[in-house]
């Protein structure tokens, strides 16, 4: 068997890769991205790995790149806004995804495993319930920020391309915030919540307002989610399924580290990047997460457990609590290594 897969340098794709190179039934990975594959980053053995510079916007990119694969991952997409306008990033997101899905069907491809997101989902308009996968897709109306607007855009089309296309089988996994080793490691997720989670302070400063909302958390274990997409791979198993660990109130994990919570205002956080967002791209993107932050979305993952997929999925509460120790045994060795 033959994977292709859009997005191999990423975050995510470096977990992935070690899971499918250790399967004997995949002979080989076709890996495209715009940014060169660091292979000593995901394993020693990458003999299986044919890695192509291209873009999701190249047609001819995506034909050379997968005109003899069996399953089509796909990755590439715009996470975080390194890019400087709004134009690029909805061409590579919208576009590129669109590009991804009709060359698939050109060539031949029978299966395609996509990469969506909870923040497709957009606005929750019925706070009281969880989002299950029948659930409105309102991100498409959220147009000022980029991320949840063209994860709606692509999950639309997806949703007319299955008509079009009935002989494809494709899978679409929604994940939580994704959190484990690598995410941690290689991205400034949770810099500032989890740094302060292990830091010796006894105040955990949180953006909000007291018995304001809800303290229910919600991740996606990194490895949860590379699992199953691997089962994709390898079995037929078509259908939307939202993937994340069983929610909990984190205020336990406050109680059990004996930290005293106090609140910052969100108009004193949003004011602040407002003013700092003349001058820098970073803030601006900074304010649109915030911003989305603030809208609470829990997902209800009972179809994906009560499907014939095998593997249980790791709870938020354990997702926090791994990451914890692991970034405390990661200080620590830092440290050691700097005495």
């Amino acid at each position: 068997m033959k994977v292709g897969i859009t997005g191999i340098s990423s975050t995510l794709g470096s977990c992935l890769i070690p899971k499918l190179i250790e399967d004997p039934n995949i002979e080989q990975i076709i890996g495209l991205d715009v940014k060169e594959l660091n292979f000593k980053r995901i394993c020693e053995n990458h003999n299986k790995i044919q890695f192509m510079k291209g873009d999701v916007r190249v047609l001819s990119d995506l034909r050379t790149a997968f005109k003899s694969v069996d399953v089509l991952i796909h990755m590439a997409f715009v996470v975080i806004g390194s890019i400087p306008d709004t134009k690029t990033i909805y061409d590579i997101n919208f576009i590129g995804t669109k590009n991804v899905f009709n060359i698939s069907a050109e060539l031949g491809i029978k299966k395609i495993i996509y990469s969506s997101s909870i923040a497709a989902y957009g606005k929750n308009i019925s706070n009281s319930e969880f989002l299950t996968e029948q659930s409105p897709i309102l991100g498409h109306k959220i147009t000022s920020f980029y991320y949840p607007y063209t994860k709606a855009l692509v999950e639309n089309f997806i949703t007319d391309f299955e008509k079009k296309h009935p002989e494809i089988n494709i899978t679409i996994y929604r994940p939580h915030v994704i959190v484990g080793p690598q995410f941690l490691s290689y991205t400034n997720n949770f810099r500032y919540s989890f740094g302060q989670f292990i830091s010796k302070r006894r105040v955990y400063w949180r953006i909000g307002q007291k018995n304001i909302g809800t303290s229910l958390t919600q991740f996606t274990d990194e490895n949860d989610l590379v699992n199953a997409m691997h089962y994709a791979v390898l079995n037929p198993f078509p259908g939307v399924y939202n993937i994340a660990g069983e929610p909990f109130d984190i205020s336990e994990v406050f109680c059990d580290l004996g930290k005293k919570v106090k609140y910052i205002p969100w108009w004193v956080v949003e004011s602040l990047l407002k003013f700092c967002g003349i001058f820098s791209k970073k803030a601006r993107n900074s304010s649109k997460w915030l911003m989305f932050s603030k809208n609470t979305l829990i997902m209800d993952c009972s179809k994906l457990l009560k499907s014939n997929y095998p593997n249980k999925l790791k709870s938020s509460k354990s997702i926090t609590l791994s990451s914890l120790s692991h970034l405390k045994k990661k200080l620590k060795s830092h440290y050691t290594f700097k005495k």
